[in-house]
């Protein structure tokens, strides 16, 4: 049975306790970090997908 799981949202890894307290440990602003990550998987997603990107389970 193959099983196929989605990757976190950004704002689901940002809400996370443990990533929330390694963040403050490291001194990193957490609505900066989201809106670089934000920033680049939209430029990501402008990109042409190539096929060893896909998942195969997935579509």
């Amino acid at each position: 049975m193959r099983r196929c799981y989605r990757d976190p949202t950004i704002a689901e890894v940002l809400a996370d306790p443990l990533i929330r307290m390694v963040m403050k440990a490291d001194g990193v602003d957490a609505a900066e970090l989201g809106a670089v990550l934000t920033r680049t998987a939209a430029e990501l997603a402008r990109r042409p997908a190539r096929v060893a990107d896909r998942h195969a389970c997935c579509g």
